[in-house]
């Protein structure tokens, strides 16, 4: 009689625990998913923020050498070292950053250009 009370009392108790374990187990797969997902999605937009940055500074590296471009080359003027060096500088990172022929074009003519101290 004893180990039928304990059986009646005991099985249920058993099986809403389990019950409960397993909802736990759901509830830590579910948070970890929404957790995976939200970190995919901020790593997507990370790179897209990245990629839109590095076309920004491509854009105005390629700019900046379209200025030095009009004004040695096409104007004439004569570029000092540190402007020479400015120029160096700005090639190499727009290069970097995947910039096009054109850019490499200008960089080309100012290269030949004589350089003042």
């Amino acid at each position: 009689m004893a180990q039928t009370i304990v059986s009646n009392i005991l099985s249920p108790v058993i099986v809403a625990l389990v019950g409960y374990i397993v909802w736990l187990l759901q509830q830590t797969r579910m948070e970890q998913k929404q957790a995976r997902d939200k970190a995919q999605e901020d790593a997507e937009k990370a790179t897209k923020q990245l990629a839109a940055i590095s076309g920004g500074v491509c854009f105005l590296l390629r700019e900046r050498l379209d200025k030095y471009h009009t004004r040695y080359c096409v104007r004439g003027e004569s570029m000092s070292k540190t402007d020479f060096e400015d120029v160096e500088t700005c090639y190499h990172y727009y290069s970097e950053l995947g910039g096009n022929g054109t850019g490499e074009k200008e960089y080309t003519e100012l290269r030949s250009l004589d350089i003042t101290e």
